[in-house]
């Protein structure tokens, strides 16, 4: 398994230095398109609205937008689906409303199912299962999923972690054994190291001591930077 990852590794690397990094990381999920579901390209401001607009809610209320947005998924031939209107407009924000109710979020929503990050119960009701917000490996990094419900995560590095990717270390094939053991980003484990590996400048622009994260969108990258 180390041989494979260590190789897997190497390969990945040389490939995040080329346009062709896209490929790596684009996620192949089944699409159920119902609804007319709307168009929309995530940005790393997209996230920052989001995260800012549930800093103002309540606990009350961030309950009740959950609770208003796990029943509109649904389950139909082991695709997840999404009924738009089942949902509460006057509760929701128009941005975020236009978000969830388009068809990037149902790919967010089918590829959480296949992870068991979204499991239905007897009675078919969603239930997030999400364990992410929580300290995976907090010496040299750790995960961050503030907007977990959106696809979106963050993965922080401490400041040595980030010396590792800039000085090509053998310690970035440690970290990609570790990512590898982690069920939410197994898959993809190689990928993001090397991608790690061709922004360890950017990350490092932003290491005052302290380290610095990198944002996902999914699997996909570089969704904003910024200072732990």
């Amino acid at each position: 398994m180390k041989k494979l990852i260590v190789s897997s590794f190497v390969l990945s690397t040389l490939l995040a230095t080329t346009p062709q990094i896209n490929t790596l990381t684009t996620v192949n999920t089944k699409i159920h398109h119902e609804n007319n579901l709307q168009k929309w390209t995530p940005t790393p401001e997209d996230f920052q609205y989001i995260e800012k607009y549930f800093k103002t809610k309540t606990v009350q209320e961030i309950q009740e937008l959950k609770e208003n947005l796990l029943s509109a998924i649904g389950l139909k031939n082991d695709v997840v689906t999404f009924d738009k209107t089942k949902l509460n407009q006057k509760i929701w924000d128009l941005k975020i409303y236009q978000i969830i109710t388009s068809d990037k979020y149902l790919q967010v929503l089918n590829w959480y199912y296949k992870n068991k990050i979204i499991i239905f119960d007897e009675q078919g009701k969603a239930h997030f299962n999400f364990f992410l917000s929580k300290k995976v490996n907090e010496s040299s990094w750790w995960i961050e999923s503030y907007a977990y419900w959106f696809g979106y995560w963050r993965l922080h590095l401490s400041s040595s972690a980030i010396e590792v990717f800039i000085n090509h270390s053998a310690e970035a094939t440690e970290i990609a054994e570790q990512l590898a053991e982690v069920p939410f980003i197994n898959v993809g484990a190689v990928a993001i190291a090397a991608i790690l590996t061709a922004n360890a400048a950017m990350l490092k622009s932003y290491d005052y001591g302290r380290g610095a994260w990198m944002g996902w969108y999914i699997l996909i990258p570089c969704m904003g930077f910024g200072s732990n």
